[in-house]
This record gives C-alpha cells, sequence and structure tokens, in this order.
C-alpha cells in the first residue's frame, strides 16, 4: 500500500476538444409558421465577464429577415443556425444566405436528443445557440442556388410527364366505354402517330373503320387489318369527339410545356459550370461566374455582404436606409 501511494500520478487537466467554444458569435433560431425567436451569442464586453446573449421575436417577413440579417451582420456573426421546421425555414434560410451570412440548417431530432433542451421556444432559441457554438450540431445538406433552381425545373417537369400520362390514360378509358380498341392495335397511344391521326380524324368526324384503319402507317403490327379490326364495332356518341378533342388538346398543352422545361433544364446545367469557376471541358474559365465572386474586406465592394443585402432590401421599402446604417 506504501509503494502505492509512493508511485501516485499527479492529477493533470485534460480539456476535452468536443465542448470547447468553436464559434465566438453565433445565432440559432428557433423557426415557428409566423414568426421566428433569435438568440444571438456574443463575446463578453469586458475582460473575464460572461458571454452576451440577445433574444429577440422576429415575424417571418423578407423585410423584417433582411433587417435581422443587417444587425447580425453588424455583430459580425459566424454563423447562424436553424431548425428544418416543415418548409417555413426556407424562407429565412435562402434571405439570410444571399445576405451574405453562413447559415446552417440542423435535424431537430439532432437536437432533441442532447439533455437538457427547454420547452419554450425563446428558450429553444438560446439552447440552439448555444449548441452551435460549441460544434455540437450536425448540419443537414442544402444545395446551393443554383442546384435548387435545377431542382425546382427537374421536379417539374416530372409532374408534367406524370400528368400527360394520366390525361393518355384517361383517353384510354374513355375509347374503351366507346369500343374503340386502338390500343390493342398500336404499341402506344402516347407514342403513336398512327393512333394520334386516326384520333384526329374521329374529332373530324369519321366513322368508317376502313377509312380510319387506313390512316395508320404499315408498320403497325399486324398491318391495316388489325387496326380495322380493332375499330369495328366503335360505337362512338355525340360526346365522344368532343371529350377526344379536349383530352388531345390537353396532351398537346403537356408536350409543349414539357418542351419548353427542358429547355430552361438545359440552359440551367450549362449555367452551372460557369457559376463555379469551371469551363464545359473542366478547366478554370477566364470569366469565374458570379457564382465565384467571394466576400471581400471592403464594405463597398460589388461582392461584400453589405452591398449585396443592400441590393435585396432595396426591394422593401424603407429596409434600404436601415441597412446602409451599418456601414
Amino acid at each position: 500500500m506504501g509503494n502505492a501511494r509512493a508511485r501516485k500520478i499527479p492529477a493533470r487537466l485534460v480539456e476535452d476538444e468536443d465542448y470547447q467554444l468553436r464559434h465566438e458569435r453565433v445565432a440559432g433560431s428557433d423557426i415557428a409558421k409566423a414568426k421566428a425567436d433569435v438568440c444571438t451569442r456574443l463575446p463578453p464586453g469586458r475582460e473575464g465577464g460572461r458571454r452576451a446573449s440577445r433574444v429577440e421575436e422576429v415575424p417571418a417577413t423578407a423585410r423584417e429577415i433582411l433587417a435581422l440579417a443587417g444587425r447580425l451582420l453588424a455583430d459580425r456573426v459566424e454563423l447562424v443556425v436553424m431548425e428544418a421546421t416543415s418548409d417555413y425555414w426556407r424562407m429565412w434560410y435562402y434571405l439570410l444566405e444571399a445576405a451574405g451570412l453562413s447559415v446552417r440548417l440542423v435535424n431537430p431530432s439532432h437536437a432533441r436528443q442532447l439533455a437538457g433542451r427547454p420547452k419554450t421556444d425563446r428558450l429553444d432559441a438560446q439552447w440552439i445557440a448555444r449548441l452551435a457554438e460549441m460544434g455540437l450540431l450536425r448540419p443537414s445538406f442544402v444545395p446551393p442556388p443554383e442546384i435548387r433552381a435545377l431542382r425546382d425545373l427537374t421536379r417539374t417537369r416530372l409532374m408534367l410527364v406524370r400528368d400527360r400520362f394520366r390525361e393518355w390514360q384517361r383517353l384510354e378509358k374513355l375509347l374503351e366505354g366507346a369500343l374503340v380498341k386502338l390500343s390493342s392495335a398500336v404499341w402506344s397511344l402516347g407514342a403513336s402517330k398512327s393512333a394520334r391521326a386516326i384520333l384526329e380524324a374521329i374529332c373530324g368526324g369519321e366513322r368508317d373503320p376502313g377509312t380510319l384503319a387506313a390512316l395508320a402507317s404499315g408498320r403497325v403490327a399486324g398491318g391495316h387489318a388489325a387496326v380495322r379490326q380493332a375499330l369495328d364495332g366503335m360505337l362512338l356518341g355525340d360526346h365522344h369527339p368532343v371529350l377526344i378533342r379536349m383530352h388531345l388538346d390537353h396532351v398537346t398543352l403537356l408536350d409543349r410545356s414539357v418542351a419548353a422545361i427542358e429547355d430552361e433544364i438545359e440552359a440551367a446545367v450549362s449555367a452551372i459550370p460557369a457559376a463555379w469557376g469551371i469551363s464545359a471541358d473542366g478547366v478554370p474559365a477566364a470569366d469565374p461566374g458570379p457564382g465565384a465572386t467571394a466576400l471581400t474586406a471592403d464594405p463597398a465592394s460589388p461582392g461584400s455582404a453589405l452591398v449585396r443585402l443592400s441590393h435585396l432590401a432595396s426591394i422593401f421599402d424603407g429596409t434600404a436606409s436601415s441597412v446602409a446604417n451599418i456601414t
């Protein structure tokens, strides 16, 4: 026992890096539908003092959010953290990001798993800010603006293509009810020019199966005889041509919409390499593009965060002047 005491090692202070202060100036936001509680954490005002917290309630309007961005820029906030609350976070994230602030979106379930989370929105904002300043929240992936725009375009195209497919399904169901078995003679109503020509002729008043079958291409499986057999026994009422025309017109409109949005998608994809500062061949471009503009130290320079914020704020009356005051 005496030998054990003789070999006693003195205690040493070991710092836990996971809980060290990672960010001196942060803001945490608890977002609701109509407002957000924002807590800004700043260094102490005097040597040896405590860190300062400013908690405010900000309405969910563009003018108020841009005014908040001006205050955060004036405080030289390094990081703004917010929880992914439904879709309410988008307005806050996009405007604060566009103003030049570093914004992170975090999963609410991650913050809830850490012990000590309070129950009220106001205290929740302080809790998020304190976790953010210690680096305890993992950010979620939010695509950059160029990718967000491309994603909107591709998702819209997908919805339009699905709508077009459903329109052809409705038309096929209508034809089956009129005993028009055209879909069994051609491989696809939507992709077959023969089917479209026959349907246009039916809308024009043609009812003779032989005449209609003659409009089909000779490459149709089974030939004209198979198409004529599919059209024999048609029971077309007065309303059928009207409804067929409506479906065909809707399909034509959707075809044009899909073609137009595909052009937009191609243009958006072509613009992304320039925004990265890389040419289509993968080499640095002579003109790096708007996406490569870096923030500079001069607050009056065109690429600075304050100038960009002033540009955004100029859209809303009365906000630009308040932003200009912080320069």
